[in-house]
């Protein structure tokens, strides 16, 4: 390790530094910057159209399947946008629990 002639006390004893503070500071460019694009479209496997990746009730699942070409079996990963998913049963409804007063929590 090279001795940098004007380095700070704490890099002479400890070591360079740089390399951990350069991951924070794209970490935080990646946070703050991140969300400047698009949300990818899916396909629905169910209803046939496209949805949103940010769909809250998405659902992805594999499937076992006979391929038409070879008759051996294949896992096939399948997509469903919230509103297919909670119509195909995939989704459980949300568990709420009784208020103080006796009434349902939302």
């Amino acid at each position: 390790m090279a001795d940098v002639s004007q380095a700070a006390q704490k890099c002479r004893y400890d070591g360079c530094q740089f390399g951990r503070l350069a991951s924070i500071a794209s970490d935080a460019q990646y946070l703050l910057t991140g969300r400047d694009h698009m949300s990818q479209a899916l396909w629905c496997d169910q209803g046939g159209h496209a949805f949103s990746e940010r769909d809250p009730g998405r659902q992805r699942i594999s499937v076992n399947t006979l391929d038409s070409e070879t008759d051996a079996e294949i896992q096939v990963t399948k997509d469903f946008c919230g509103q297919c998913a909670t119509q195909s049963g995939l989704t459980t409804p949300r568990r709420t629990r009784p208020a103080i007063n006796g009434t349902v929590d939302g």
